[in-house]
């Protein structure tokens, strides 16, 4: 039987860059960057993790923030929390989850690469001032 890797991030431990393994991680600690597994990607309950991800399966019962891709599962947990894009092949999102963003689903969504190979986007920077007028004047309008 071949040995399985596996890495694991505790709580007080802090990843900052890329992470690519044969094999499984698991994420316990804050992450920033990317990480690619050809296994099991696990986000636990106080992992907290701006980075994109991508493995076989996914499960994330901490806080993410950026694109996920799973080639098989994608499990969004009772306490987890996701805001980004993902693209699986099957998608599970327990009560009492946060998700927000878009879904491409299928095995070609998951085969797909995250991002195509174009010159980066530079995020617009709106203050959150106009974001909280702009929230008040859609809430005014619906009354």
């Amino acid at each position: 039987m071949a040995e399985t890797n596996s890495v694991t991030l505790g709580p007080n431990d802090r990843l900052i860059g890329q992470l690519r393994i044969e094999g499984d991680v698991h994420l316990n600690g804050t992450v920033e960057g990317e990480v690619q597994a050809t296994g099991n990607v696990e986000v636990a309950e106080g992992g907290n993790v701006k980075a994109s991800l991508s493995g076989r399966g996914v499960s994330i019962n901490g806080s993410v923030e950026g694109s996920v891709t799973a080639n098989d599962k994608l499990v969004l947990g009772r306490s987890g929390t996701l805001t980004g894009d993902v693209r699986v092949a099957r998608l599970e999102i327990r009560d009492g989850a946060r998700f927000s963003g878009n879904v491409q689903m299928g095995k070609a969504a998951a085969a797909a690469p995250a991002t195509p190979a174009a010159a980066p986007i530079e995020p617009a920077v709106v203050a959150e001032s106009e974001v909280v007028a702009e929230a008040e004047k859609v809430r005014a309008k619906k009354r």
